[in-house]
């Protein structure tokens, strides 16, 4: 009887285990099959096929990072961090996290607010000025605000928790509108797709059995049109601050230098008819555009640039560089980490890594597919690094998008950790006033 019950408990590990690799490789499969639907449904013009050099550099970092993820075998020696922070802590950490995020939420918009000067009434391009301008800037108040990072994280330990309250719930999902409002004041999108993008992979992550029903589907279709919405009234704002035409402005973006639209589709949407279709194919184009320009602009960085000098980590470590100078520790010129064709514009994950590091971007990626694995692995018996899983779905699945490292995912993490070493010593204390 023993004997069944041992087997059944390593039955039900290694399928826990399994759906965990079948996540990984979804959220990879994902993410290409995600990049191809647009190229092919968005009406675009391909100037200049990908060269070799770029299909190559990208085919291999996939191969490697899946290689890396499939080399790691997972150690049966208990983890430092199981060790630290126990099961039974999940219902303080939970309200631990929520106080967190909301303080550090209101210094952000103080900062944003009080000595930024950013407001509803003012235009996006005159919040952008204010919200640029260095002294404006507060690096005391920047430091406070760091943990606002963390916003989805309360919704993770709330299903974990397996509580049935209302209220807390509430207050967790409220959590995700507040780095919303600060993408309509900023005028950004990924500000607005991100907090969607991450509450439902956390959805997924927590619910191994997803059921659709009305409601979700509701909720979804909901969501969608919020994204819709919101994303269009931002593009509109940037565009009627600008004495061009809402259509033309959109038709001559900076990504249509590599990736324009076709003849057919920028003559229709140049025309003087204005309806409900013309504005859906805008949207649409413009999101297409957006997701698969990435890949050609890193392209153009090969042609461009085929000898630059490589940064080693310090272009995908824009934020910490700008941190560590505004402290004084570093005085490192940040236009040196930026695109060095000098276009606005995103040169995906693998762009990155190519800026960084070349070729030897293949040794950091198998890396990378080991850390994935040893986490992923992990997190079946410790919850702790739910959230660690949460960020490096996203980030798989936007690899050929967005560089989420450079913008947030790496900062996350470290904040994270930081936040789990407080929680550690706040134990520490309550311990030693309670003996």
């Amino acid at each position: 009887m023993k004997q069944k019950r041992l087997y059944s408990f390593f039955n039900i590990h290694n399928l826990l285990e399994e759906s965990k690799k079948n996540l990984f490789l979804t959220s990879i499969v994902l993410g290409i099959m995600l990049w191809f639907f647009f190229l092919l449904t968005t009406p675009v013009k391909i100037i200049r096929p990908l060269s070799n050099q770029v299909l190559i550099f990208i085919t291999l970092n996939y191969l490697v990072f899946v290689s890396g993820y499939f080399f790691y075998k997972k150690r049966k020696k208990k983890s430092l961090f199981k060790r630290a922070l126990k099961k039974e802590n999940i219902n303080i950490f939970l309200y631990f996290i929520i106080i967190i995020v909301i303080m550090s939420f209101f210094f952000r918009f103080f900062d944003l607010f009080h000595l930024r000067e950013l407001s509803f009434y003012n235009s996006i391009g005159q919040n952008k000025i204010n919200a640029a301008k260095e002294e404006n800037f507060s690096l005391l108040i920047g430091l406070f605000s760091v943990f606002r990072f963390l916003y989805f994280v309360p919704y993770i330990f709330y299903k974990l928790s397996e509580k049935n309250n209302k209220k807390l719930l509430l207050i967790c999902l409220l959590l995700f509108l507040i780095p919303v409002t600060e993408g309509f004041l900023r005028g950004s999108r990924r500000l607005i797709l991100e907090p969607v993008l991450i509450l439902g992979i956390s959805i997924i992550v927590q619910n191994k059995r997803f059921k659709i029903d009305i409601k979700r589907v509701l909720l979804l279709i909901s969501i969608a049109v919020f994204l819709i919405f919101g994303s269009q009234y931002i593009l509109k704002e940037r565009i009627s601050e600008k004495s061009v035409k809402y259509y033309k402005r959109v038709i001559k973006a900076p990504y249509n230098d590599l990736l324009p639209l076709n003849d057919k589709t920028k003559n229709y949407l140049s025309s003087d008819t204005d309806n409900r279709i013309k504005d859906g194919l805008l949207f649409y184009c413009h999101v297409g555009q957006y997701i698969t320009h990435g890949v050609f602009e890193f392209d153009h960085v090969i042609r461009q640039k085929p000898t630059h000098t490589a940064k080693y980590g310090l272009y995908n470590l824009y934020i910490i560089v700008k941190m560590f100078n505004k402290l004084g520790v570093s005085n490192i010129p940040l236009n040196t980490l930026k695109n060095p064709t000098k276009r606005e514009t995103y040169i995906t994950f693998f762009g990155g890594l190519y800026v960084d590091f070349k070729w030897l971007s293949l040794g950091i990626m198998f890396l990378f597919g080991v850390i994935q694995k040893a986490v992923f692995s992990e997190e079946i018996s410790n919850p702790y690094l739910k959230p660690v899983v949460v960020m490096f779905i996203l980030c798989n699945i936007m690899l050929l998008v967005f560089n989420f490292l450079r913008a947030q995912i790496f900062i996350t993490l470290l904040v994270y950790l930081l936040a789990m070493i407080f929680f550690k010593v706040y134990l520490l204390a309550r311990k030693m006033v309670k003996n």
